[in-house]
């Protein structure tokens, strides 16, 4: 009877230890998922917090974008408007037979010329911070092309004997100008994509 209950121990013996050493690796392992789970809360938090950041930096990127894109809307219909205005003289143009109309029709254009000059003015000067130096300096130098433009050929065409002579000088300075403001309004052109790109 002694050697079963010695036996009887034995086994309860070996079951408490091996149930304790399945309790302590159960406890272990249980512990380690908890701490792994624990690092995977952590981790997607620091992963939502970059993706956070990511859109916040995106839709200020955006924004900023969309503000200059207008910006430039602006800008170029502006010096799209000034070009065309300062056009007084076309090639092909039609005008009133009367003389005394016919200066009517130059000044009316020289007046709308020159609004669009200050409209000019005032759109690249009030946006000026916004865009590059560049841009800017380019805009002004051709609006003050224009602007030289429209003078002169305004002054031609206010005198009173304005012949057909005069209207000749006319056209070619037109043809010039229109020549010469293309490679301008193409360089402007030019670093206002290369802005929008970068």
């Amino acid at each position: 009877m002694l050697e079963q209950i010695k036996s009887e121990q034995l086994t309860f013996g070996l079951l408490c230890v091996v149930t304790i050493w399945g309790s302590i690796k159960w406890l272990l392992e249980y512990f380690a998922r908890r701490k792994m789970w624990e690092g995977n809360r952590d981790l997607a938090k620091e992963v939502e917090k970059l993706k956070d950041e990511y859109v916040k930096k995106q839709t200020v990127h955006n924004i900023a974008f969309d503000t200059r894109f207008t910006l430039y809307k602006e800008i170029w219909a502006t010096i799209y408007k000034l070009q065309s205005a300062s056009n007084i003289m076309p090639i092909l143009d039609h005008l009133p037979l009367d003389h005394g109309e016919r200066e009517k029709e130059y000044e009316r254009r020289s007046k709308a010329a020159e609004e669009e000059f200050q409209n000019a003015l005032s759109v690249l000067e009030l946006k000026k911070p916004f865009y590059p130096t560049k841009i800017y300096e380019l805009a002004r130098q051709l609006s003050r092309d224009c602007l030289s433009h429209i003078i002169r050929i305004r002054s031609l065409t206010e005198r009173s004997r304005f012949d057909q002579k005069k209207m000749n000088e006319c056209y070619k300075m037109t043809k010039a100008f229109v020549d010469d403001n293309k490679e301008k309004i193409d360089e402007i052109e030019g670093e206002i994509r290369k802005d929008i790109r970068s």
